[in-house]
Formats: C-alpha cells, sequence, structure tokens
C-alpha cells in the first residue's frame, strides 16, 4: 500500500534480488512505473537477468545483441526503471534521486538493494541503521509509494530464519510495516557428484510480520537461472 516500508530478508544467494525482480516486472507489466535502486549490481549485470525472466530462458545465455535487442523492442514502453550508484553514496542522494525519478517518471513501486550497503558504518552500525530505517519510512509516507528494502540478516546456524536474526532487527521491526523473509535448504552431495547451484528450489516464503493482516508462510519454487519464483 502507500507509504508502507517492506523488508525482505534472506541469507546471502538464497534470492533475494531474484524475488524482487520478480515483483518489479510482475508491476512494471501491468503498467506501473517502478523503479530498481540496485548498489550490489551495475545494469550490465542486471539486464540479462530481467531479459531472461522476461524471455523464460537461462540469464548466461541472455547476454548476446540479438537476445539483448530482442528483448528491448519488447520491454522499451514497459516502465522498469534502474537507478545504480557505487561510490560516495550517502542518504541524501539516495532520497533526492528517489524523489526526482518519481517526479520525473511518476514511480510508484521502489525497491532498494540493499540496506547494508548503504549503512557501512563500523563503529556505530545499530545507529545508522535505525535512523536509515526511520528515513526510508518517512520517505515512502512523503512520496506516497510503497518501498521495499532488502537487507541481510546477521549469520546464524538456523536454517530458517526470523525477524530477530536481522541486523540492527529492533528498528527494523518497530519501523517496518511488513517483514518478508526467504529461507532455502542448502544443497548437499550424497556420493560426491557434482551439484550445480547452492541451494535447493524450494523456498519457504514467511511474511513474518504483517502491520495490518494476519502473515503466514507459503512455498515457492525457485527457478535460478531464469529468476523467477513459481
Amino acid at each position: 500500500q502507500k507509504g508502507e516500508l517492506i523488508i525482505l530478508a534472506g541469507e546471502p544467494g538464497v534470492g533475494k534480488s531474484s524475488f524482487s525482480f520478480d515483483l518489479l516486472y510482475y508491476y512494471a507489466m501491468q503498467g506501473i512505473p517502478s523503479l530498481l535502486f540496485s548498489l550490489e549490481m551495475p545494469p550490465w549485470r542486471i539486464l540479462p537477468r530481467i531479459v531472461a525472466l522476461h524471455k523464460r530462458k537461462d540469464s548466461r545465455l541472455c547476454n548476446d545483441v540479438e537476445t539483448l535487442s530482442d528483448a528491448y523492442k519488447e520491454l522499451k514502453n514497459v516502465p522498469f526503471y534502474l537507478a545504480y550508484k557505487y561510490s560516495k553514496l550517502n542518504w541524501d542522494y539516495v532520497a533526492d534521486t528517489v524523489r526526482h525519478c518519481v517526479r520525473r517518471y511518476g514511480i510508484r513501486f521502489l525497491v532498494f538493494d540493499n540496506l547494508h550497503f548503504l549503512c557501512r558504518s563500523l563503529t556505530h552500525a545499530t545507529e545508522e541503521i535505525s535512523v536509515t530505517i526511520q528515513s526510508f519510512k518517512l520517505l515512502a509516507e512523503e512520496l506516497a509509494i510503497p518501498i521495499l528494502i532488502i537487507a541481510r540478516p546477521r549469520k546464524t546456524t538456523s536454517k530458517i530464519i526470523d525477524e530477530d536474526d536481522l541486523k540492527g532487527s529492533a528498528d527494523i521491526a518497530g519501523d517496518a510495516d511488513i517483514i518478508i523473509l526467504l529461507s532455502r535448504e542448502k544443497k548437499r552431495s550424497t556420493h560426491g557428484e557434482d551439484i550445480e547451484g547452492t541451494f535447493e528450489p524450494r523456498c519457504l516464503i514467511t511474511a513474518a510480520k504483517v502491520r495490518y493482516a494476519a502473515g503466514g508462510s507459503t512455498f515457492l519454487w525457485v527457478n535460478d537461472a531464469e529468476c523467477r519464483f513459481d
């Protein structure tokens, strides 16, 4: 809903970015202007994954000129926007960029990837996360758009994470309207055979907190090659 702050979390490699790509693609294909502000991946790394999602094709096969040109013809009028900044990043730059995109392109859904790339303090990490989460919530209210932020959990031995495993968890849980957690089991080689990928395809999706509803959980099947959740 407008003004809501959504946190999406899971351990590295579990599919957080792919899950957010699915959401962005879904809304953009409905004509809802959507923005991905990525700190983890530059646009040239993101594009083959979006094309893979659109073409239902392995992303490793989506980086040639012919495939990208064909996808461009099909997607050129789809309101899917990318923002990227790697060096000297701070909150004011992020907020000003988002405001500008909302004014210029009418953005109605934002994914920010990710919180812990922005908050890199070595001595005041918890305080920095607390202030940044609050700032994102206020920005969502100001612009009247839902904002989804990808976050990392602390290192944990548990296969299934909960909201208490988030770095800076107290303030994240307090300010977020929705917390979505992704959990997958790691693949195991039983007889020394080669295996591809790190995680099993079955993913537990948990709505650990929903401010105005009960929350709950379900399983989705992850196609890592095509960056798609089914």
